[in-house]
């Protein structure tokens, strides 16, 4: 049975619209039972035609003093460092390769 407005799960379905920009604003509804607030993470999916999220912690939270550190070296020792060319090509990892590859849903969205 089919009920406009409710999901499969009999949960209400809440509506949000695209802006100009193309992005769209979280209801409150939506955020309050998440429990998120600006600046939170979020991780998405597309399955099966719908967008599903989660509040989760910021993977990169703790890189701060990390990519720091990483910066000074690169400006102290660039030889230290190789571009991603040079390592495909120490791998024998060619461009086509990596367009072979299947995108997986979630990481590789546009």
């Amino acid at each position: 049975m089919l009920t406009v407005g409710f999901s499969y799960l009999s949960a209400p379905m809440l509506y949000a619209r695209l802006d100009n920009k193309e992005r769209f604003r979280v209801p409150r509804a939506a955020r309050e039972a998440l429990d998120l607030h600006a600046g939170d993470s979020l991780a998405y999916a597309v399955v099966d035609g719908e967008l599903r999220l989660r509040k989760v912690e910021d993977p990169f939270a703790g890189l701060g003093p990390v990519a720091a550190s990483v910066e000074r070296e690169f400006a102290e020792h660039p030889e230290r460092f190789r571009t991603v060319e040079a390592v495909m090509a120490e791998m024998g990892i060619t461009q086509a390769d990596l367009d072979a590859v299947a995108p997986e849903p979630g990481l590789d969205d546009e």
